[in-house]
């Protein structure tokens, strides 16, 4: 049952980032934010600010960025204009590769809990 709850979680997680990039890659609008703050913990993220362009501020945290900021620095972010607070730095890109992963992940965790359930995988030699 762990097995299949933890391959489960690894679709979702892909579909989910998926869709995220599907969003901005086809109506993402491209602006400049300021960087508000950078976290350095377990997670490292920026919190920007930036304006929309119905005029709306908003201050929002990525974790998809790949140069290093210091708060006050400018940076450009692409934001969904319906959903400003799904955002990520312009230089991040579209890559399909983590939800790749995910689905993956997912799917071999999916193999493994079937075969240990049907109790074939791994053949053990006798």
């Amino acid at each position: 049952m762990v097995g299949v709850l933890a391959a489960l979680g690894f679709v979702v997680a892909a579909g989910w980032q998926a869709y995220d990039i599907s969003i901005l890659s086809s109506r993402g609008v491209v602006t400049t934010a300021t960087v508000v703050a950078e976290s350095h913990d377990r997670h490292p993220h920026i919190t920007v600010r930036f304006a929309t362009a119905a005029g709306e501020v908003v201050e929002a945290e990525t974790a998809n960025y790949k140069q290093p900021t210091d708060p006050g620095d400018p940076i450009e972010i692409v934001y969904d204009p319906r959903d400003p607070y799904r955002l990520q730095a312009a230089d991040w890109g579209y890559d399909y590769w983590l939800p790749a992963i995910c689905l993956g992940g997912g799917v071999l965790v999916a193999a493994r809990t079937y075969g240990l359930w049907r109790g074939r995988w791994p053949r053990r030699r006798r």
